[in-house]
C-alpha cells in the first residue's frame, strides 16, 4: 500500500512551536492526536495535550519527564531537542496546523472509504438503497473538520438570536423605552437594549431638545413601570 498523505514537516514544526512558544498553547485544542501520522510524533503530542489538560507547564523537561513514564526518557528528549533545533520561526505554527488538519482529513476519508467498501459488501440484500446511501453519506459527514466546529459556533449563535427575537415579542407591550413621539416609535418600536438609535440633522435644528424630551418621556415611563412593580411585590 502507498504511504498516506503526511508531511513530517509539518509535525514536527507543530510540535516545536508549541515547545518553544508558550503563546502557541492556545493551539493545542484545535489538535488531535489524529492529526499526527507519525507515531513517535502523535507520541509527543499525546503528551503535551496530557500536559496541558492539566493546567501544567509545558517545555522540554516537562514532556521529557511526562514521556519517560512511557517511552524511553532519554531518546525522547534527544528528539525533542532535534526537532526544537530546526524550527525557524514558530510564528509560521498557523500555516502548519492547516497543512496537518488538511493531511489528517484526507487520511480520514480513505480509512473511512476503506471502510465503507468492506461494509457495503456485507450489506442484506433486502435493505432499501435509499437507506443505504444515506448511511453512507452520513459517515463521511460525521468526520470532523473545522468548519464542523465553526457550524457548531453559527448554531449557537442562531439559538441566541433566535432568543433574543423570542424576548423581544414577548415585552412587546412593554413601553418603557417608548421614546414618547408615536411616528418615532412606529418606526423603531421604541429604543432597545444593546441597540444603538442615531437621529442625524444638519445643526441648530434642535436635535438636542429632540433627545432631551425623549429622555424626560422615557424617565417618566420608568419611573411608573418601577412604582406599580413596588407596588405589586
Amino acid at each position: 500500500m502507498n504511504t498516506l498523505p503526511n508531511s513530517l514537516e509539518a509535525e514536527e514544526n507543530v510540535i516545536a512551536s508549541i515547545l518553544v512558544d508558550n503563546s502557541n498553547h492556545k493551539y493545542i485544542d484545535k489538535l488531535e492526536e489524529i492529526d499526527f501520522y507519525n507515531q513517535k510524533n502523535r507520541e509527543i503530542f499525546k503528551t503535551i495535550k496530557e500536559l496541558h489538560n492539566n493546567d501544567a507547564v509545558i517545555d522540554l523537561l516537562t514532556v521529557k519527564e511526562k514521556g519517560a513514564k512511557k517511552y524511553d526518557g532519554e531518546k525522547l528528549f534527544a528528539e525533542l531537542i532535534r526537532i526544537t533545533d530546526k524550527l525557524v520561526f514558530a510564528s509560521n505554527i498557523e500555516h502548519y496546523i492547516k497543512i496537518l488538519k488538511n493531511l489528517s482529513i484526507r487520511r480520514q476519508i480513505y480509512f473511512k472509504a476503506t471502510e465503507i467498501c468492506k461494509e457495503i459488501l456485507g450489506t442484506d440484500s433486502d435493505k432499501d438503497e435509499t437507506d443505504i446511501k444515506n448511511e453512507m453519506i452520513q459517515k463521511f459527514i460525521d468526520i470532523k473538520t473545522q468548519n464542523n466546529e465553526a457550524n457548531h459556533e453559527m448554531k449557537d449563535v442562531m439559538s441566541q438570536t433566535t432568543a433574543n427575537i423570542e424576548k423581544k415579542y414577548r415585552d412587546r407591550d412593554d413601553l418603557r423605552y417608548r421614546t414618547g413621539y408615536f411616528d418615532v416609535d412606529k418606526v423603531t418600536d421604541g429604543l432597545h437594549e444593546q441597540e444603538l438609535t442615531i437621529i442625524a440633522a444638519r445643526p441648530s435644528v434642535g436635535k438636542t431638545a429632540f433627545a432631551l424630551q425623549m429622555a424626560e418621556n422615557i424617565a417618566k415611563k420608568r419611573s411608573i413601570y418601577i412604582f406599580r412593580k413596588f407596588r405589586n411585590e
